[in-house]
């Protein structure tokens, strides 16, 4: 008897009808597990399908996962491509834009960038390359660098402004000794005498400072005083030699402090300008040395600390980087 003739013998007969559809199944599942497919995947579909649902979820989640670095990975990208791009208009070097570019290729300022860079190449290539150029740096060196020359400008002013102050000063002292009203000549207990303008018996004013210490003899400060102390601008200079105390300095006091913006020249020649903190050169300066070399930059305690380069007389870099102590500690170049 043949497969169609049992068929046709079940729709009489309904167990067997059952049977064959057993059967029937049965060669499914051989059929298919002939042709790679696991019969109890088949059977048990469901149980696969929740398998399958949960492999799916995992791999959305990881993908949300993914865009979430991939989009903090860009959020960190574009912050650092606006400072670079902030750093290099600062600078405003061929130098800064090449680094620029050079760190990012396909960036947002890239047009930009590439626009200042041929200017600024057309423009050196006219007047040739300068002495002490910027250009010559590389562009972290060169941000401190100009910053230091901004300081230096802005100590030289304040030099100019306490050079007249002291000159005031020292007609007020004339003045003080003519017993004229206003001015006064006061004697202290620790030997110093002021001779110029008071109020309520107190230097105020302009006026003259001569220190008595035996340690400081021949010290002394003529400039602006408030309430009895060196505040505002002015001229100090040290016939003493007394440690920490430069030669000459003309510029800020605050509260009997060399401290502001000024100008500090040393007794063997060697000449300071920036912001200073207790008489030393604290912050951005340049400092002209008296073989004629250059440092400009970062100071600490009058010495250089940070960022910074070092030129020699006809204007080309000696050395620049990072310093410690005044040792340079990490090198950078173009």
């Amino acid at each position: 008897m043949n497969w169609e003739s049992i068929k046709d013998l079940a729709e009489s007969r309904p167990r067997l009808a059952a049977a064959v559809g057993l059967v029937s199944l049965f060669g499914a599942g051989i059929g298919a597990v002939s042709n790679g497919v696991n019969f109890i995947d088949i059977v048990g579909g469901k149980a696969q399908q929740e398998k399958v649902a949960k492999a799916t979820a995992e791999v959305r989640e990881a993908k949300a996962i993914e865009a979430v670095a991939t989009q903090a990975k860009a959020s960190a990208t574009a912050q650092a491509e606006a400072q670079a791009w902030t750093a290099a208009l600062q600078t405003n070097t061929v130098a800064a834009y090449d680094f620029y570019l050079r760190a990012f290729p396909d960036g947002y300022f890239k047009a930009q960038a590439e626009a200042a860079r041929s200017r600024l190449a057309s423009a050196t290539r006219e007047s040739g390359a300068p002495p002490f150029d910027l250009g010559r740096l590389h562009p972290t060196v060169a941000t401190a660098v100009s910053a230091a020359r901004d300081a230096a400008k802005e100590a030289a002013a304040k030099q100019t402004q306490a050079e007249r102050a002291s000159n005031m000063a020292l007609a007020a002292a004339t003045q003080a000794r003519a017993h004229a009203r206003g001015y006064d000549v006061i004697r202290f207990r620790d030997r110093d005498t002021y001779e110029g303008e008071v109020a309520g018996g107190k230097p105020n004013g302009l006026g003259v400072y001569l220190q008595g210490d035996p340690h400081l003899s021949g010290d002394k400060f003529q400039g602006q005083v408030v309430a009895g102390a060196w505040s505002g601008v002015g001229i100090f200079e040290s016939a003493s030699g007394a440690p920490g105390r430069p030669a000459r300095y003309g510029g800020e006091f605050t509260g009997g402090q060399l401290a502001g913006m000024g100008v500090i020249m040393r007794s063997d020649g060697l000449r300071q300008a920036g912001a200073v903190v207790n008489g030393a050169l604290t912050g951005h300066g340049v400092e002209t040395r008296p073989d004629g070399q250059r440092f400009e930059g970062e100071f600490k305690n009058g010495m250089p600390e940070g960022f910074g380069a070092l030129w020699a007389s006809d204007g080309k870099v000696v050395e620049a980087g990072r310093y410690e102590q005044g040792r340079l500690v990490q090198p950078l170049s173009l």
